[in-house]
């Protein structure tokens, strides 16, 4: 039996406000229509196309005519019904403009008060994008408007904590960034915007000194082992390359993490461009030559400068065949 609009927006108003009172991140998914109308257990959501269509109509006409019909914007912006509109607004449409515009001068109007709450109301904020940006939705993985928002409000959080927070603290929060970010490039491959947003927030944390790179490493390490997981994705591997740049006086680290690369290729037989892109750009910004010229088995003269020169990654898969040949024909030569 299918939910009319105005039911499908009470029961999914409903679930979002019980995940606003316990601070939860839901996982929410568009089922087929032969699952039913709308699924709830826990956190997980459930929900049909056409029922989200209805509560997206329903919750539309109740954001705009409450704009209207609402005398002052103190009632505006404490309004629960126009609170659950916005978020039902952004899971049908993730760049609605409009709703998340609406939202941050809601947060703006909290950030001005004296609330002593203003903190967890931020985090309840995150925990929602959160929701969209980690769940298997369409295109919610992907909006630039969605990790627009998310770093605003992380601006905001990191403006009222202590601006001398621990390297413990600023690790935590770029790893649990971290997280999102692989989870959605998982959901969504080659997802440019994710991996921009994180590095927008590693710069922004960035800070000079063994700690702030002791960090970045931590962060390398995690991001090149999702790489190897997910070999094809240049985004990931971008932001490898991105990373691996930022730790310049650190050449020993850089060395490893490309020998790992080339290792791990050399290993399983992997002739894809990314990675081997990758290796290409890590090798000219580096110069660690010599962390490849031993797998590869080849002679110095074959990494200088001259012979690189205008090449591409091409030339390091070319090593790369050069060098499965001449291990098979080793093999062969023992049997």
């Amino acid at each position: 039996m299918s939910l009319s609009p105005e039911k499908a927006y009470q029961e999914l108003s409903q679930i979002f406000a019980t995940r606003h009172e316990h601070n939860q991140t839901l996982e929410i998914e568009i089922l087929p229509p032969s699952f039913g109308t709308l699924l709830h257990d826990g956190c997980s959501v459930g929900i049909t196309k056409k029922v989200l269509v209805g509560a997206f109509v329903a919750a539309r006409r109740m954001f705009f005519e409450k704009q209207s019909s609402i005398s002052t914007e103190e009632e505006l912006y404490e309004d629960e019904d126009v609170l659950r509109a916005s978020e039902i607004l952004i899971l049908l449409a993730p760049e609605h403009v409009t709703a998340c515009n609406w939202r941050k001068r809601r947060l703006i109007r909290i950030l001005q008060s004296t609330s002593d709450d203003v903190l967890e109301i931020l985090d309840k904020e995150l925990t929602l994008t959160a929701s969209y940006l980690c769940s298997p939705l369409h295109r919610h993985t992907k909006s630039p408007t969605l990790w627009q928002h998310r770093l605003w409000v992380l601006r905001r959080i990191l403006s009222i904590r202590d601006p001398g927070e621990t390297p413990e603290a600023i690790q935590s929060l770029l790893q649990s960034e971290l997280s999102i970010v692989l989870r959605s490039g998982e959901l969504h491959p080659r997802n440019y915007y994710a991996f921009s947003y994180m590095r927008q927030l590693h710069t922004l944390l960035s800070k000079t000194g063994p700690e702030a790179e002791d960090i970045t490493i931590a962060l390398l390490e995690r991001t090149v082992s999702w790489c190897q997981a997910n070999t094809r994705d240049i985004s990931g591997w971008m932001f490898a390359l991105y990373l691996l740049d930022g730790i310049p006086d650190r050449r020993d680290v850089q060395a490893r993490v490309v020998n790992t690369v080339v290792r791990f290729a050399l290993d399983i037989g992997w002739t894809g461009e990314s990675l081997w892109t990758f290796v290409d750009l890590a090798i000219r910004k580096t110069g660690v030559v010599d962390a490849v010229r031993g797998l590869l088995k080849t002679s110095p003269g074959e990494h200088n400068g001259t012979t690189l020169s205008g090449k591409s990654w091409k030339t390091w898969l070319g090593m790369a065949e050069t060098y499965w040949a001449a291990a098979g024909d080793h093999q062969e030569s023992q049997t």
